[in-house]
């Protein structure tokens, strides 16, 4: 009798241990969120204004397109506040599908919803890599046109790069090319570590982790350029 009761507040730690941490992914996952929606109206509201958009449109389009343009962009600005959630679970989601074609190959049993915990858990990385970009453009950089921001990534390959020579396709990859990836795959390793088997080192996890998310990132990389390729 005493080793049931045992057994059940056993189990019922581990519920209340389950509840609270999908408790702290839920308020996480609104906070960045919010930081997102944040850095997005710094980024709308300080580095491209509409000041921006004049001096970068006024050789394409006429003056009535371009006013046209920014009625239309302040119209649908309610978007910054929905686009975060979508993007944000949808990158998650991806990543957590690499994780689990890793898992299965080294025929390891890890559910998707905890791949995808630890994908979000981990996309905290891309936070701090957006607020470095706007930061930077605001206090580091002048912002003359919309392609000074589009061209500025701190800490990526395209920084050693003169961008005026580039084409459009080869830019994406040099931006992907970057610190925050690595600090990110090394963010998953370390939270996907404790979930497989005894003994698998951190190590080992991130040859996993390098393996899987980054052959994903590869084909999303070489897809993406594909298609850059096609429209320029």
């Amino acid at each position: 009798m005493q080793s049931v009761t045992v057994s059940q507040t056993m189990q019922e730690k581990q519920t209340a241990i389950s509840f609270l941490f999908h408790k702290q992914v839920l308020w996480m996952f609104f906070g960045i969120n919010i930081l997102y929606i944040f850095l997005s109206y710094l980024t709308n509201s300080y580095i491209l204004t509409d000041y921006v958009y004049h001096r970068g449109l006024s050789e394409h389009m006429t003056a009535e397109k371009i006013t046209s343009f920014l009625e239309m962009r302040s119209q649908y600005q309610w978007l910054n506040l929905i686009a975060p959630f979508i993007v944000i679970s949808a990158k998650a989601g991806y990543s957590a599908i690499c994780l689990a074609v890793g898992v299965i190959i080294t025929g390891q049993d890890i559910s998707f919803a905890k791949l995808f915990r630890i994908a979000f858990l981990a996309e905290s990385v891309f936070v701090v890599a957006m607020a470095v970009q706007v930061l930077g453009a605001m206090y580091l950089i002048e912002v003359r046109v919309p392609d000074d921001y589009a061209n500025f990534a701190p800490l990526s390959a395209l920084q050693f790069f003169d961008v005026s020579t580039l084409k459009l396709w080869m830019k994406h990859p040099l931006r992907t090319l970057n610190l925050f990836e690595v600090v990110y795959v090394f963010v998953l390793a370390y939270f996907l570590t404790p979930l497989l088997k005894k003994g698998t080192t951190f190590w080992q996890t991130l040859g996993l982790v390098g393996a899987s998310y980054g052959l994903g990132l590869l084909l999303w990389v070489v897809a993406l350029a594909f298609l850059l390729l096609q429209v320029s």
